[in-house]
């Protein structure tokens, strides 16, 4: 999970094959730069014909809130997750109204139906349905509780999931009886996700998949102060409404004739190609998101877990995203 979450990250980077060993005079790095625009875009690659999930779903599955059997609202639900157990002695099925993914925190309202059904028939009294609201805004949750009984369908394969009207009681006493009739949730329809046919050996651009995420994938503020030393500082500021929550980095650094390389206290070392223009410092480059694993099928296993993409084993190429910053400059001593 943390290799990949790096997607979720501001992380410039890219490779230089070509790049000559001339050193150039630093004094034209020298000073703060700061962020003044940014295109960031994703991009897939596969090496086989395919259909894979690009972040699309067929749904008409609604959850209806009702208040003293008067209809209240309406949650429009289409991102499934599939929680198999892995001991295979329940099935775990969910669907939210926002997608979810890792450890991103998302905002307003998240509605969760959930099912959760054992095989073992000595069990089936323990199966259940549930129903959650959880507001992120002001941290207010409800729920809704089923009963044991279940009339729904899963195909993991087409990724489809059927509901036929399950009802959820808001209100229960402490023995599980219902304790008002006229609160509840009424969940029913289809939703599947859509596979989507892709070429192999094309960049397949994975923009509308990621905005799709529902979060800042680029800070809102960053900047870059390079000292004479060959040492600097990196500022991120994610959410200017949050100046507060800002992450400072220390770095080395060093450049060549077309490459400028920044490598963290951890170790960690980005390159970008660069271009002065006027006062501006352009930064161009790409990151794989696959080449921190120590293997390809790794990436690949990963990434289809997180994103539940389905590509076919053995058949990814890279997946990574392409990068244009321009920096301007502020007390530059040129």
């Amino acid at each position: 999970m943390k290799k990949i979450m790096i997607l979720l990250l501001f992380i410039y980077a890219c490779e230089d094959e070509n790049s000559t060993n001339e050193v150039l005079p630093i004094n034209k790095f020298i000073g703060t730069w700061k962020q003044s625009d940014i295109k960031i875009d994703y991009f897939l690659e596969i090496n086989e014909n395919q259909k894979i999930f690009l972040g699309d779903y067929d749904s008409d599955l609604k959850a209806n809130i009702y208040t003293e059997n008067n209809f209240l609202k309406s949650y429009d639900m289409k991102y499934i997750l599939d929680g198999s157990s892995d001991t295979l002695q329940e099935n775990i099925v969910g669907i939210y109204n926002k997608r979810i993914v890792g450890d991103m925190i998302p905002t307003g309202e998240v509605a969760l139906y959930l099912i959760r059904e054992f095989f073992n028939s000595e069990q089936s009294v323990y199966n259940s349905s549930a129903f959650s609201i959880d507001n992120y805004d002001t941290g207010e949750i409800e729920y809704y509780i089923g009963n044991t009984y279940l009339d729904y369908s899963f195909n993991r394969g087409l990724g489809k999931l059927t509901v036929n009207n399950d009802t959820l009681y808001n209100k229960l006493s402490t023995d599980g009886q219902i304790v008002d009739s006229t609160s509840y949730v009424l969940v029913n329809g289809s939703a599947q996700k859509l596979h989507t046919p892709v070429t192999a050996n094309e960049r397949i651009s994975m923009n509308s998949f990621f905005s799709s995420l529902g979060a800042d994938l680029e800070p809102d503020y960053f900047e870059l102060t390079f000292e004479e030393d060959g040492r600097g500082v990196e500022l991120i500021i994610y959410d200017l409404n949050y100046p507060s929550e800002k992450t400072s980095n220390l770095f080395t650094w060093s450049s060549t004739d077309s490459l400028l390389t920044i490598t963290g206290l951890d170790g960690f070392t980005r390159s970008y190609f660069y271009e002065f223009i006027n006062e501006n410092l352009s930064l161009k480059g790409d990151i794989s998101i696959c080449e921190d694993f120590s293997a390809l099928t790794e990436c690949e296993n990963e990434i289809n877990s997180i994103f539940g993409f389905d590509i076919k084993s053995g058949s990814l190429v890279d997946l990574w995203k392409n990068e244009n910053i321009i920096l301007s400059n502020e007390n530059n001593s040129n």
